[in-house]
């Protein structure tokens, strides 16, 4: 129920939409069966707009400093805290039993209405007469005159008086189906009784009934002048029935005003293109944000700064390479400078031949370059992970998904070292009332896990191919993602499925 709630106002706000550019540019044109059209054609589009949504992503950072698999995890007695406070919570209840009340009573009204017209054509009836597009009821007393769907009810006094008239203008109404449009834009305010747009429109439909009426009166007599004052004399001190058509409406001077009113011209119909726009409009503000939330460690940028300053510093040691020696232009010298210069050159590189392997272990150098990037290894992986890797038990529902950025070496025997997590990026598409920041602080300890199992159990070097006695550092893209049960080789099935990818980057 609290679904279908949710459901009528965003109909309701689509049906405000669409409304509002109609008042604003239709309503005193003089296309009265196109403005009729608009009017009940927007009611429809309102009602099917809800059921298009578009997701839009929003992006909100967390800074955390610090390690990241230290912060703390969610205990069992905050969600259950959680849990309680939304139990305790009656608001949307209160709201749902409010609205079904407001919407029975209104439909109540429309019901009544109906029950005291059909009362009204059968009690008090002299005569009545079928003719050819309706039947004819006349009354004793002073009933005003009205008409429902193919019935006309008229007083005695007023047929005698002014019958023609009038009969004409409900026959008007009748041979257009007025009555149809009626019954269902009750039926709809009766859903949408909160609303007071559907009560402007509803007025704005009757009083386009009455434009339409009058123009049948008036292409079958021509006489506007006597007709008008006739509008103006049973306007005066008569009642009705809501939901019938009522020949005294007292909309009189809107009436009379778009009798002498000159037609709009064709080109005003241009207007009508607003149709398409608020349609857009409407499901751009019904849009679901989707946000995504960023861990981010604050201290990733002092580890990004020191490797640039690392890499500096290797250049630097190291010199120039040979591609970079054999594009720079000779510079003018001597002869016998030239030959020491080249004696000298070839002297280092017999040096840098003769230089032991850099490796992890008591030989090893503890200079600036040897603690640099020897090698990058690039490969991409699509690794199945399942439950020895995260614990998919303790997954919410709904799509999960987290980024994280790790650092680790592997030294000349294939060990791992230093693994780092220096970034996280959770994304996850959270219902309203969830415990969003628990739910982020869980994914993201498991999803640490997980990266962190996957990297120490060398699944990775099957791809990555390293050289033995070789320091390799790797910066590596790791995705956790959840999804569906996948079928195994052996048939069975696991409750969730996490699949993990990496892509390290130089």
């Amino acid at each position: 129920m609290q679904q279908l709630l949710i459901y009528i106002f965003k109909w309701a706000l689509c049906l405000a939409v669409m409304y509002i550019p109609f008042a604003l540019l239709m309503r005193k044109e003089t296309f009265h069966a196109i403005n009729r059209a608009i009017l009940l054609l927007s009611i429809v589009i309102a009602a099917i707009l809800p059921f298009f949504e578009i997701v839009i992503p929003i992006e909100v950072e967390i800074p955390v400093t610090g390690n990241l698999a230290t912060l703390p995890q969610p205990t069992a007695s905050t969600a259950a805290e959680s849990v309680r406070q939304a139990t305790a919570n009656h608001t949307p209840q209160i709201i749902l039993a409010t609205y079904l009340a407001g919407a029975a009573l209104s439909l109540l009204a429309t019901i009544i209405s109906i029950a005291r017209i059909k009362r009204a054509i059968k009690v008090g009836t002299l005569w009545h007469e079928k003719r050819e597009h309706y039947t004819l009821y006349c009354h004793a007393n002073s009933t005003p005159p009205f008409s429902w769907f193919n019935k006309i009810v008229i007083s005695e006094s007023d047929y005698n008086e002014c019958g023609r008239e009038i009969l004409t203008h409900e026959e008007g109404h009748i041979r257009q189906r007025h009555s149809w449009d009626i019954l269902f834009v009750d039926t709809v305010k009766a859903l949408q009784w909160f609303n007071p747009f559907i009560y402007m429109l509803l007025n704005d439909l009757r009083d386009i009934h009455e434009y339409e009426a009058d123009r049948y009166v008036l292409s079958k007599s021509g006489d506007a002048r006597t007709y008008q004052l006739l509008i103006l004399k049973k306007a005066i001190g008569q009642g009705g029935y809501p939901i019938a058509n009522n020949f005294g409406r007292k909309s009189v001077r809107k009436r009379v005003e778009m009798m002498i009113r000159k037609k709009s011209r064709h080109r005003q119909l241009l207007k009508g293109a607003y149709i398409p726009a608020a349609a857009v409009a409407a499901t751009l503000i019904l849009a679901k944000p989707q946000y995504i939330y960023s861990i981010v460690q604050q201290d990733s940028i002092l580890q990004e700064n020191r490797t640039e300053k690392i890499k500096e510093e290797t250049v630097s040691n190291t010199g120039p390479s040979d591609t970079q020696k054999a594009a720079a232009p000779p510079p003018a010298a001597r002869p016998e400078k030239k030959a020491k210069r080249v004696a000298a050159t070839k002297k280092e590189e017999k040096r840098e031949e003769n230089k032991p392997p850099i490796g992890i272990g008591n030989h090893e150098r503890e200079t600036t370059e040897e603690k640099a990037i020897i090698r990058a290894e690039q490969f991409a992986a699509q690794v199945e992970l399942r439950n020895e890797f995260f614990d998919a038990t303790a997954a919410e529902d709904g799509e999960i998904k987290c980024s994280l950025i790790v650092e680790f070496s592997t030294d000349k025997r294939g060990e791992i070292h230093d693994i780092c997590t220096t970034a996280c990026n959770v994304s996850l598409d959270a219902g309203a009332g969830t415990p969003v920041e628990q739910i982020i602080q869980h994914v993201r300890e498991k999803a640490i896990a997980a990266a962190t199992n996957y990297i120490l159990s060398k699944e990775w070097q099957e791809i990555c191919h390293t050289d033995a006695g070789e320091l390799v550092n790797y910066t590596a893209n790791i995705t956790v993602r959840s999804g569906k049960a996948s079928t195994t080789a052996e048939g069975q099935r696991d409750n969730d499925t996490f699949w993990i990818g990496t892509t390290p980057i130089r």
